[in-house]
């Protein structure tokens, strides 16, 4: 779960500017947009796109890079091992890089939640085979990595 301060929510007009850009469908039926065309064999395509569109994206609304790192997560989790741990350092780079921007990424794809207390408390599921994010231990470990930055304790 997102920790309130760091949830952020997606606009259908960003979402419409990133669908374009990234040469993707978007519809007003698509329940999960990222998820429904994240695709990786055009994940490194996703990623050149986040690593040049470094624009204004503020906390308060919803902006491309904000987007774009959606759909290269969603992409990187549906990906095949050997594609995930070859582009894994990029993404890795670009969320330690500026962990405020994407602390939603972060959390929602650690699989856990923050206590009253602030402690971060991972999910006790985490970690079976029953269809949890394959990027989870990934994520998990750039959580551990800006923990500080983030104000989570462990």
């Amino acid at each position: 779960m997102v920790p309130e301060r760091f949830q952020r929510y997606s606009t259908e007009e960003t979402i419409r500017q990133v669908a374009a850009l990234a040469g993707v469908d978007h519809a007003a039926w698509m329940q999960d947009w990222p998820l429904e065309v994240a695709d990786p064999s055009r994940l490194e395509e996703f990623i050149d796109l986040l690593l040049t569109s470094d624009t204004a994206d503020n906390r308060t609304g919803s902006g491309l890079a904000f987007e774009l790192a959606r759909l290269v997560i969603y992409s990187l989790d549906a990906a095949e091992p050997h594609l995930r741990e070859r582009n894994w350092p990029v993404v890795r780079a670009v969320l330690v890089g500026r962990p405020r921007r994407y602390a939603h990424h972060i959390f929602y794809w650690s699989l856990g939640a923050e206590r009253p207390d602030g402690v971060w408390v991972p999910d006790p599921e985490w970690g079976t085979d029953d269809g949890t994010f394959a990027i989870a231990p990934l994520m998990r470990s750039v959580l551990v990595e800006v923990a500080g930055e983030l104000e989570v304790q462990f």
